[in-house]
């Protein structure tokens, strides 16, 4: 049940997205406020982010890897991803899903916003943050695990890594 929680406050907000988007690129630059194109760019900002953690989170359930949803609708992660149920290959597919998203999100604010609009310079400027964000704390972890090291453990991953040479528990 809190995975359908988490998806309408996600659609919730794309909705939200989408409604202050198509009202602010439907007006002159001119007449349009310019924290209401901040403002759209800001939440097409965040709709990158969440892009990418259902990214993460397709990643984990294609590869039969085990996320424990958020508990909170509050909270900034979709899930937490449970490195004692899941293999370093789960990781990785759970990892890869991600960045993923955050690619085809990239393309489509490039190929999609126009760029001369504040809201379309606001909108790159969060989406290339979220890529250097993820570059900086997601990308040197999944290289780790690839190269044989033991799954993370911390703020986004729940249980304890099993050792590299043990199998997993059976579900």
């Amino acid at each position: 049940m809190q995975w359908v929680k988490l998806g309408v406050r996600d659609a919730v907000i794309v909705a939200l997205t989408v409604a202050v988007w198509l009202f602010t690129d439907g007006r002159p630059e001119a007449v349009t406020p310019w924290w209401l194109s901040a403002l759209a760019g800001l939440l097409l900002g965040v709709t990158g982010f969440l892009l990418h953690e259902w990214g993460h989170l397709l990643g984990a359930h294609f590869s039969g890897g085990r996320a424990v949803p958020a508990r909170s609708l509050r909270s900034i992660f979709l899930f937490a991803f449970d490195v004692q149920r899941s293999t370093p290959r789960q990781f990785l597919a759970m990892s890869y899903g991600g960045y993923i998203a955050s690619v085809l999100g990239l393309g489509a604010v490039v190929a999609l916003v126009s760029l001369d609009r504040l809201s379309g310079q606001v909108a790159l400027a969060f989406t290339g943050f979220g890529l250097l964000v993820t570059a900086v704390l997601e990308i040197p972890t999944t290289v780790r695990v690839l190269r044989g090291r033991d799954l993370p453990t911390g703020f986004a991953y729940v249980g304890t890594p099993s050792p590299r040479d043990a199998s997993p528990p059976s579900s």
